[in-house]
């Protein structure tokens, strides 16, 4: 069958980041019939190269021609496909895109284009919720790639569709920043502590109703879908909402209308009021099935209903959206309101037919005085929408959160603060590829220990499952010369006695300890572990943003002058906090009561999708040598003149000085120098030069190390020792 769609693409491969720049359709197949050549019709994917190829940047526009590339575009390669049915991945229906540098100060097109709710494994909410339920926003933007936005969770109170600064401010989030490919997520629970918040202006309503919303610079830029919560300390009176709001009984309740003039569709073909722009700039507005199809049969509570709305010359301008629930016996019920922007001259909107609206229909807008002969109830059933030329809203469908429900089992995840504990195949492989998850996939594996016998503290730990010996990029660091072959045998001659690459851990003295270094977070929050992000950050400032920024965690510099000198030092934050505040976030739920349970620690999640990366690991192994070249090996031992790297010059010596180094520093200096006392006493005519030791050298080195092996303080450093010398590595 011959080909059909889009052939080839023009435009600009050499756009300048901030200004927006248009796509042409050059050439269709030539089997495209000429009615489907029709440029509303195509679809405008971005791509985004990675390691793997070109991934897409979920940023598509039907009909949509033109893109703006945000301020750091320039450091990336793009791909702009155009098609009408799915994309090809190459040219000359594709072109290769490389954004420039923009000397100019450009005002850069920045919008949100919708904020999704889903369960936080991103699966679609279609059941009720509980108040146990863990969701996700998600906000698709333009032009804010590299920016911060700042989402806040509402409960909704007044009546009116659409977003409202009167409604109740629940929590927010800290500043997220959008990742290269236009997306911003946070993730959060439904806390059943939000229902006295909620009844404080609602102690009436039957449901509570939450939504989220997406702002930029203190400006709110698009709201997400509601969720309507039941909320159980009603008694039975006040549930029928016949009886709500006594007090405002007693007010005039003002009936919303639409306007006469204004373009209207229907659900009914027939119906009257279908009516056309009077003023022209709408060209037609149809309400449809979910396929783009005419109504077959009424729709029904839960259908999703489509408005396709075609106009002329109105890109940019804003609109306001009606939907009203028409009877002949009754008035007609305003179910939606909301304003939106025209994205294009051929807008789709989708609009589910909730609940709320459901109640509307049957009691009509003025509680006061219910109607008769309503949509949801009686056989009139007809719908028809109102579109209002004016500005920019969103607001999007509602969704049922009862407190009776169960949360949903997500994939690769756990709603429940506690969950079962499962057996794993020890021949299991643990796949190691990072993705921008914040380690989700780790929620049911994180265990709840005790630390110390008397007072015992509880806390998380993820044991890990990758051995510094099982390291699959030693390559990338012998082939850029930053370690020796001898250096990675010292490395795995030792990792027996560290801790796994992809440990994280929090219940002793510390806020965290991470990685085979055991590189710690302290309680003030600073430490190696933030100097260690800090590093990581510079060295590759992308993978950054995708393991930590982009999951709440950041590293702040701080600068304080001790007289002339100023000290610099690197703070760890997660969400904004650090600390005591962020110690006890860490640890809550991880009590004596979960003990040896499996409990979720959403912070230290992004910690240990970091430690998976094979490029941090990359960095843990990198500070193990820089540690025995620069800190170790320069020692010079208590009561002697020379270094330790004179007197060390085997492998296993380099590797049980480094061994003590990595769990107790300040021993190394003391331990080391009694160890060449006792032999200098046990040997005492052997030059205490051990650059006059010749062949000896090696005979000496290894009295002197297996005394230091032995006696150095720390715990099991018999046992360590041991272990070392008999690796096959460190012969």
């Amino acid at each position: 069958m011959a080909k059909k769609g889009v052939y080839k693409i023009l435009g600009n491969t050499n756009p300048k980041v901030g200004e927006k720049v248009f796509y042409i359709v050059d050439q269709w197949y030539p089997a495209t019939p000429l009615l489907d050549r029709n440029l509303a019709n195509v679809t405008w994917e971005l791509f985004i190269k990675t390691d793997n190829g070109f991934s897409s940047t979920n940023i598509k526009k039907k009909g949509i021609n033109h893109f703006t590339f945000g301020k750091n575009a320039y450091k990336y390669i793009f791909k702009i496909e155009g098609y009408l049915h799915m994309p090809e991945g190459h040219s000359p229906m594709s072109l290769i895109v490389l954004p420039q540098k923009n000397e100019k100060k450009v005002a850069v097109e920045k919008d949100i284009n919708n904020v999704i709710l889903t369960y936080e494994d991103g699966t679609k909410i279609n059941k009720t919720l509980s108040y146990r339920d863990r969701l996700k926003a998600t906000a698709i933007c333009e032009g804010l790639e590299g920016e911060k936005i700042l989402f806040k969770l509402w409960e909704d109170d007044e009546a009116k569709i659409g977003h409202n600064i009167k409604n109740q401010f629940v929590t927010k989030s800290s500043p997220i920043q959008v990742n290269k490919f236009g997306k911003a997520q946070w993730s959060f629970s439904l806390n059943p502590t939000f229902i006295s918040l909620a009844n404080r202006k609602e102690d009436d309503k039957s449901k509570h109703e939450y939504y989220v919303t997406a702002e930029f610079n203190g400006k709110i830029l698009e709201d997400s879908q509601n969720v309507n919560v039941t909320n159980t300390e009603l008694n039975i009176e006040k549930t029928n909402p016949l009886l709500r709001h006594p007090k405002q009984q007693q007010k005039a309740v003002s009936i919303p209308k639409p306007k006469k003039e204004s373009p209207k569709a229907s659900t009914k073909p027939s119906s009257a009021k279908n009516q056309p722009d009077k003023k022209g700039k709408i060209k037609s507005i149809k309400l449809v099935d979910l396929h783009g199809k005419s109504f077959a049969e009424n729709p029904k509570f839960g259908d999703v209903i489509k408005l396709i709305i075609e106009a002329e010359n109105v890109v940019g301008e804003k609109y306001r959206l009606k939907l009203w629930e028409h009877d002949n016996s009754g008035k007609n019920d305003l179910l939606y309101n909301v304003e939106h922007t025209f994205k294009a001259n051929k807008q789709e909107v989708y609009i589910r037919l909730t609940d709320e609206y459901q109640e509307i229909g049957e009691i009509g807008n003025n509680s006061e005085k219910p109607d008769s002969g309503e949509y949801w109830t009686g056989r009139h059933q007809e719908i028809f929408a109102e579109v209002i030329c004016l500005g920019i809203e969103a607001k999007s469908s509602k969704i049922d959160v009862d407190l009776k429900e169960e949360a949903k089992k997500q994939a690769n995840a756990k709603s429940t603060a506690v969950v079962e504990e499962k057996k794993h195949d020890n021949k299991t492989i643990e796949n190691t590829d990072v993705d921008d998850s914040c380690g989700i996939n780790y929620r049911n594996k994180i265990n709840c220990v005790k630390f110390g016998k008397k007072n015992p503290k509880y806390g998380p730990v993820f044991w890990g499952l990758l051995k510094l010996a099982n390291y699959a990029q030693w390559n990338i660091l012998l082939n850029t010369n930053k370690i020796t072959d001898e250096e990675k045998n010292i490395i795995i001659g030792m990792s027996e006695n560290e801790g796994n690459l992809d440990s994280v851990q929090s219940y002793d003295s510390e806020i965290v300890t991470v990685g085979a270094m055991q590189k710690t977070i302290n309680p003030a929050g600073y430490g190696e572990f933030p100097i260690q992000m800090q590093e990581f950050k510079e060295e590759y400032p992308d993978r950054f943003k995708k393991l930590f920024e982009n999951c709440s965690w950041d590293v702040k510099k701080e600068i304080t002058k001790v007289g002339r000198k100023e000290i610099v030092k690197w703070r760890a934050y997660y969400q904004d906090i650090t600390g005591s505040e962020l110690k006890t976030k860490i640890r809550d739920g991880f009590n004596a009561q979960n003990y040896k349970k499996k409990v979720q620690c959403i912070p230290i999640e992004p910690l240990i999708n970091a430690a998976k990366d094979p490029y941090f690991q990359a960095k843990q192994i990198e500070d193990f040598i820089l540690r025995l070249r620069n800190k170790v090996l320069p020692i010079i031992p208590q009561g002697y003149e020379y270094k330790i790297s004179d007197y060390l010059k085997s492998k296993l010596g380099k590797a049980t000085a480094l061994d003590q180094h990595i769990n107790r520093p300040a021993y190394v200096k003391e331990d080391f120098g009694k160890a060449l006392t006792y032999f200098f006493k046990e040997n005492p005519s052997i030059s205490k030069n051990p650059a006059n030791w010749g062949i000896k050298h090696s005979e000496y080195e290894k009295l002197i190390i297996d005394y230091y092996g032995k006696k150095r303080r720390g715990t099991k450093m018999p046992i360590r020792y041991n272990n070392m010398k008999n690796s096959s590595f460190l012969k």
